[in-house]
């Protein structure tokens, strides 16, 4: 994994040195915007001990350099405004900012630096998991995975590859995202009764929580767009049709109840969305609907279907540590302007 790092890191920085990463931002300029989906920043102490996936990850020092970075070279637009004017060419590139799931750690460090740099960000909250510790599944199963044998693992997941624990934990979160909520409930049992004594929660982790309502509304007062990114954090094309409509029309009313707001954006939790869950998205009233997906949200971008790109600390940095520019426009511009758009 290194090795694959650091090559990538040298054919960013040979592309930039060649004016190649210059001329996919000209092209981004030219035909679209570049919208980022981040997760969490954090302090190096909870970044190195965090349980969530290293992919969702971004050092609190990371993510302020490359703010000052962004608000420097680019156009960032602000979602509350809808969508972009394609009237005409702009100067520079174009990029939006946000975040999903709605961890504490995004009023604790990611607005304060938003903020202060005048950068707008759009988070995407999940109403019915507000305030909450260790809100998501995967963080737990992660924590389980962690301090359960190699053995136990593989008697509960008989065909998994052998590689590492942290492969091992990537593999096993990615085959439990496909199932339906009860079957992933039951593994999730088998896990908790193959750990070592009882696992306990409260103690680890202090920022892995959810904002409060309270938190929420006072960022959305400092200007921050506040969107849904469902109630519960649903996977929606893994659960009944009805539920997921639910999931998204509750969670739609509660944001507006709460802040007193319209609310009419949406990002799909995983990205993962069919033709059945963006009419539903379009009927329970948001207008503007966010993927997972490598690509430049352009003039003919289905609106319930704007690509976004999953941004996280090894994206951003050099082998060593530091904010690279020409890692983050290798994955903001290279990558999106190379892709089918």
């Amino acid at each position: 994994m290194q090795i694959t790092f650091v090559l990538r890191y040298l054919r960013a920085c040979l592309l930039r040195a060649c004016g190649l990463l210059w001329l996919a931002k000209r092209r981004i300029a030219k035909r679209g915007v570049i919208v980022l989906t981040l997760h969490r920043v954090l302090e190096n102490d909870e970044f190195s001990s965090s349980s969530s996936l290293p992919a969702t990850l971004v050092h609190r020092k990371t993510f302020q350099r490359l703010i000052a970075w962004a608000c420097d070279r680019f156009e960032i637009l602000d979602l509350k405004e809808g969508a972009p004017s394609w009237d005409a060419t702009a100067s520079r590139p174009r990029i939006a900012i946000t975040f999903d799931d709605g961890w504490l750690d995004n009023y604790e460090f990611a607005e304060p630096i938003a903020t202060r740099a005048h950068c707008p960000i759009t988070i995407f909250v999940c109403p019915g998991i507000a305030g909450i510790r260790f809100p998501f599944w995967p963080e737990r199963v992660s924590r389980l995975l962690a301090n359960t044998s190699d053995a136990a693992v593989h008697r509960i997941f008989p065909d998994l590859p052998n590689a590492g624990r942290e492969q091992t934990i990537e593999a096993v979160i990615a085959r439990m995202k496909e199932m339906t909520p009860e079957d992933r409930d039951s593994w999730i049992r088998q896990l908790e009764d193959a750990a070592p004594g009882r696992q306990t929660l409260e103690d680890r982790e202090p920022l892995n929580s959810t904002m409060t309502w309270e938190q929420i509304r006072e960022i959305s007062h400092r200007g921050v767009a506040i969107g849904s990114h469902t109630l519960t954090h649903q996977i929606l094309t893994s659960i009944p049709r009805d539920i997921a409509s639910s999931e998204l029309t509750t969670s739609r009313d509660a944001i507006e109840a709460n802040l007193q707001q319209s609310c009419v954006m949406l990002a799909y939790p995983n990205g993962n969305h069919d033709a059945g869950i963006r009419e539903a998205a379009r009927a329970a009233g948001y207008r503007l609907a966010f993927a997972n997906q490598r690509g430049c949200w352009t003039n003919k971008t289905d609106l319930f279907q704007i690509p976004r790109i999953n941004i996280w600390e090894a994206k951003l940095t050099t082998p060593r540590g530091r904010f690279s520019q020409a890692m983050a426009e290798y994955y903001l511009f290279w990558q999106p302007a190379t892709a089918s758009i």
